[in-house]
């Protein structure tokens, strides 16, 4: 479809307007490259209006679900600040979606850098190909790949960026990155929470790593393909419209929807905690990280009267957190009585009838995140080694304010930094 020139360039500057004032872009260098990529060659069939809003646009689907789109573009900035490019640097893509970041990146690198894009799909590559081509970007390299294995034929890279989730770094990441490199990647951390961490070598007592320099929460599409590990959290349907997500295999083998119904429907006592900020993610991914009886609950419709108000649409979509295991189930909620957009609330944990030993549990371990003055993703800091948890453990981890996370290639630990 034909548009003016004038159009394009005003919905175009209008979005990197938006952009800089949200302090999603923060260097002059960021600017450019959006300024000079339209990303409107990059979604051919999407309207202009469309393309130029701060939004993911999802452009292919399986079983009804999207699985390859436009990321964000603030989120698109964001990591695109924190991977801190240079004319000159080489770069491996995991995801190449429509070829826009791609084509910031090959703008960042400029013509003595490369770009290497990699995705699983075919056709996905082939789009990719001819967006970047329409756009004036024809050095990018476009390949099909399963890019959990990197990209041997063009390492080593300066970079590596990932825009899709990933919840753990394999042994071609580690293999294919300089010693002065840097990942970027949004990292699935506890049992699903994901950060847009930037990551570079670093040795200590434990050993050669990855640590991180930076986290922003995010939320994207996860990775694909014969390699990919399972998700960390699990949904359980316990009736329709009503949903549990849980942590892991050995938390499932000790619940019974039934029972768990039959909890969500019996007697309950509600008990005050405290005042809390709208940052319930901030709590969640701290109450994940501390107890693996961690549970979240969804609610709509007909179900919404059995889930405890935390976040949502107050009488339309109810989610609420917590713990849940073989002893019991308790659950945080906002004061009823408050309108949905109070700025700061008391906090209650509604306590269902035999709980009472994880109701001391979530009261504890929230009593811990105001102590610590709520530490949230911008205070995570990450260390990952491609080691077995128990060699890690043998070093000396994890101290006190340490969380190991034992993923399938590497082991994570994460702290807070007060």
């Amino acid at each position: 479809m034909s548009h003016s020139n004038a159009q394009v360039e005003k919905l175009h500057n209008a979005l990197v307007d938006k952009l800089l004032r949200e302090k999603s872009i923060r260097s002059a260098a960021v600017e450019a490259a959006f300024r000079a990529v339209p990303r409107h060659l990059f979604l051919p069939d999407v309207t202009l209006e469309k393309a130029y809003t701060d939004d993911a646009i999802p452009t292919k689907f399986a079983d009804n679900q999207p699985i390859s789109s436009s990321s964000q573009p603030s989120i698109m900035a964001i990591m695109l600040e924190q991977l801190d490019l240079r004319p000159g640097l080489r770069v491996l893509e995991i995801g190449a979606g429509t070829g826009y970041n791609a084509a910031l990146l090959a703008h960042l690198v400029g013509q003595r850098g490369r770009v290497t894009s990699v995705d699983l799909d075919q056709d996905i590559v082939e789009g990719a190909r001819r967006n970047l081509d329409e756009a004036g970007f024809s050095q990018v390299d476009v390949q099909k790949a399963d890019g959990i294995l990197g990209y041997a034929a063009s390492a080593p890279y300066d970079r590596i960026i990932l825009t899709v989730g990933a919840q753990d770094v394999p042994p071609a990441w580690f293999e294919q990155l300089e010693p002065t490199g840097r990942i970027v990647l949004p990292l699935l951390i506890g049992g699903g929470w994901q950060a847009c961490t930037a990551l570079v070598w670093a040795e200590d007592d434990y050993g050669l790593h990855l640590r991180s320099l930076s986290t922003s929460p995010c939320g994207f599409m996860t990775l694909r393909g014969e390699l990919a590990p399972s998700p960390q959290r699990r949904m359980i349907q316990i009736q329709p419209r009503l949903n549990l997500y849980i942590q892991s295999v050995t938390q499932q083998a000790e619940i019974e929807t039934d029972t768990v119904y039959r909890l969500l429907n019996g007697a309950y006592t509600d008990h005050p905690l405290q005042p809390l900020a709208p940052n319930y993610d901030q709590l969640g991914l701290w109450l994940d990280l501390h107890d693996p009886a961690f549970c979240g609950l969804t609610g709509e419709e007909s179900a919404v009267p059995l889930v405890p108000f935390l976040h949502g649409q107050r009488g339309k979509f109810h989610m609420s957190m917590g713990l849940l295991d073989g002893s019991g189930l308790a659950l945080l909620l906002k004061d009823p009585v408050l309108p949905a957009g109070e700025d700061t609330y008391p906090l209650f944990m509604r306590v269902y009838a035999g709980g009472e030993a994880v109701a001391e549990r979530l009261a504890a371990a929230v009593n811990a995140w105001e102590a610590a003055k709520r530490p949230d993703f911008r205070n995570l800091r990450l260390r990952i080694y491609p080691l077995d948890p128990d060699d890690v453990r043998r070093s000396g981890a994890p101290r006190t304010d340490e969380y190991i996370l034992a993923r399938p290639w590497s082991t994570i630990v994460v702290t807070f930094e007060r």
